[in-house]
């Protein structure tokens, strides 16, 4: 089975019930606001139902450690820097401003192989 990485330019979409351009793919105006006290960098269940979010610092040589998220596709979003994400193997820098989706089961580990600190946040759906 092939190895899927999407590796995505981020674009402003409109989801406005009124949008000309017809981006309706979620509910207009719809957010949940929750406060939450905590001293941890991500929210997860039972904060979340359904998502894993988290925000994540790494200085230059350091890495997450390779790991498989199952039964669980992930998204990470590169803020700062440069990301080396391994998926399956295989390479891809992931620079800033740019996000790399990871299906589920796959193994994978994110690094900073660069001179600058890396900051990113990542998202994991709970299928």
């Amino acid at each position: 089975m092939a190895t899927l990485v999407a590796i995505v330019q981020p674009t402003a979409v409109c989801h406005c019930e009124q949008c000309p351009r017809g981006f309706k793919s979620l509910p207009p105006h719809m957010i949940t606001i929750k406060e939450v006290k905590s001293k941890e960098s991500s929210i997860k269940p039972p904060v979340s139902e359904r998502l894993k979010f988290g925000y994540v610092s790494l200085k230059p040589g350091e890495e997450i450690g390779e790991h498989v998220t199952d039964n669980k596709e992930e998204v990470i979003f590169v803020i700062r820097g440069i990301a080396t994400v391994i998926v399956e193997g295989k390479d891809f820098k992931i620079n800033e401003d740019n996000l790399v989706y990871i299906p589920k089961n796959k193994k994978h580990n994110v690094k900073n192989t660069a001179s600058k600190d890396l900051k990113y946040v990542y998202a994991v759906a709970l299928l």
